[in-house]
């Protein structure tokens, strides 16, 4: 059983979160009809080779997507790994990581992990390069996470609360940001993750206390 002062953590952590993202939806007008995809002619031959540790800019894909920031980490033969930046300031979920507390690109979606071939890499701007340092935990907490682990981290609120109720308004934000990354990333995708987000279903409950 988790600790009163963990699930109190969580819980205020959930809130924040819960607060920022109704703020969005708020904000934000709902998708409609807009024309197909479009596909720029862009040349990225003056940008650096692709390396582990890069944050990359791929352009829209779609008239109401804003450019796709992604961090590179290394994948199968000529491929890429990329992991998606959330919009928002905290992990909604344990799959998400944060890396940096500064703004704007702060939150590494794990669940959304997908796989690109080289030519997708190369079709993006580089926008600066992670250290390191950041790098090591970042990989150990996504190998623990792909086996169904959820290690402690260092600080806490590095990963997000536990997602257990069905109608928990995270799996909207998930299913919205699946098709976002979709969108970006998808003509580039040689394996993508099968049913990405699916393994937080098994996530241990929070054991919340009760009155009785």
């Amino acid at each position: 059983m988790k600790a009163p002062e963990t699930i109190e953590r969580q819980r205020k952590q959930l809130h924040r979160w819960l607060e920022e993202w109704q703020l969005d939806q708020e904000l934000s007008e709902p998708r409609g009809f807009y024309p197909k995809p479009w596909h720029p002619q862009i040349d990225f031959s003056a940008e650096p080779t692709p390396a582990p540790g890069q944050i990359r800019l791929w352009p829209a894909r779609d008239a109401e997507d804003d450019p796709f920031y992604g961090l590179l980490l290394a994948g199968g033969y000529g491929r890429w790994r990329v992991l998606p930046f959330s919009g928002y300031s905290l992990p909604a979920t344990s799959g998400e990581w944060q890396l940096r507390q500064e703004p704007p690109l702060r939150v590494l979606q794990i669940w959304n992990l997908r796989e690109i071939n080289g030519q997708g890499a190369k079709s993006s701007w580089w926008a600066e390069t992670v250290s390191t340092a950041h790098l090591f935990p970042l990989e150990a907490y996504l190998t623990a996470w792909k086996a169904g682990e959820f290690p402690e981290t260092n600080p806490p609120e590095q990963v997000g609360p536990p997602l257990v109720h069905p109608l928990d308004p995270r799996h909207e934000y998930m299913e919205s940001e699946f098709e976002r990354v979709d969108r970006a990333l998808g003509e580039f995708e040689t394996a993508a993750e099968p049913n990405p987000g699916l393994d937080l279903a098994a996530e241990p409950p929070p054991d919340f206390p009760t009155n009785e």
